[in-house]
């Protein structure tokens, strides 16, 4: 993740904005004199921390002057009741930023530490932990972030996804892949170029602008078909475990080298046995949105009055 990057500055102006419009009444109550404190933010849970460089910036987004140490390293496991930040600032600024901060905190750390978790259950298998395509507006990149910290894929940018609308819109199963793989191959044809301007280009200058295809399959039926229209990569939505079993089996049968991703309520609890299917991928849809935060606590330590 680039901390320094156009996305991140934008995104930290707007949420210090919002959070100091919600949680405008942290400074009612302070001294009228500027209050120096010194604090530290806690882990509450067991957890892998997400986040710590952006909150960094939200807490110098309203006093540069804040002095923030960073105690432990995105992608490091904690304990509860370890020191992940001390800070020592003004404290209002402390305190208008204290919210936006845990909350983003939590909600990456919690992706991160879900992730490790599942990650955990299916080493030693063929399965990869990959995160939904789906994410919440404005968080994408970090939430994708955060799953590649709990040791997760993520879905490359340069993918056509067919979903079941798109089969039902073109015709079937077939019709849906034939039109995505005449436009992944537009991706190949190289820009016009003379003889001289040809001499030296690296053959790998066309691969690299090939966009995969992966398509969504219902049933064992649309799997079949999906196959013999030359799918390479293919995705069992919502398949039950015996269900995913099969139509696994049958890939492997008729064409070994296609992807298999399985794609729904995969949690910790099943996930091992799903890996044993043998795919390639397992996507737990809830991951990015629906995983439950961690928590941490802001600690004020101290205060000395200017």
């Amino acid at each position: 993740m680039d901390w320094e990057s156009e996305y991140i500055r934008n995104f930290v102006a707007m949420v210090v904005e919002q959070g100091c419009t919600a949680h405008k009444s942290a400074g009612v109550v302070l001294p009228s004199a500027p209050v120096e404190v010194g604090a530290e933010i806690v882990a509450d849970v067991d957890c892998i921390c997400a986040g710590l460089p952006l909150i960094e910036q939200i807490f110098r987004a309203l006093d540069h002057k804040v002095q923030i140490s960073l105690i432990a390293q995105d992608g490091q496991e904690v304990r509860r009741d370890e020191k992940v930040v001390e800070l020592r600032g003004n404290a209002a600024a402390i305190l208008r930023s204290e919210r936006t901060a845990l909350d983003l905190l939590e909600h990456l750390s919690g992706i991160a530490t879900t992730t490790r978790r599942l990650a955990g259950e299916v080493r030693g298998r063929r399965a990869k932990i990959c995160g939904p395509r789906e994410a919440t507006p404005g968080l994408r990149w970090l939430e994708e972030y955060a799953v590649e910290l709990g040791g997760g894929k993520v879905h490359p940018a340069s993918v056509v996804l067919l979903t079941s609308h798109h089969v039902g819109l073109v015709g079937g199963v077939k019709a849906a892949l034939d039109q995505a793989h005449s436009l992944a191959a537009l991706q190949l044809r190289p820009p016009a170029m003379t003889a001289y301007e040809a001499v030296g280009t690296s053959p790998g200058m066309c691969e690299a602008r090939v966009l995969s295809v992966q398509i969504e399959v219902q049933n064992e039926s649309e799997l079949r078909e999906a196959l013999d229209a030359g799918a390479e990569f293919v995705i069992l939505k919502n398949t039950s475990l015996e269900d995913a079993r099969r139509c696994v089996r049958v890939v492997r049968e008729i064409r070994a080298e296609v992807m298999v991703q399985i794609t729904g309520e995969i949690t910790a609890a099943n996930v091992r046995a799903y890996a044993e299917t043998g795919a390639d991928y397992l996507c737990c849809e809830k991951l990015t949105h629906s995983t439950p935060r961690t928590n941490f606590k802001l600690l004020v330590e101290q205060r000395e009055e200017k």
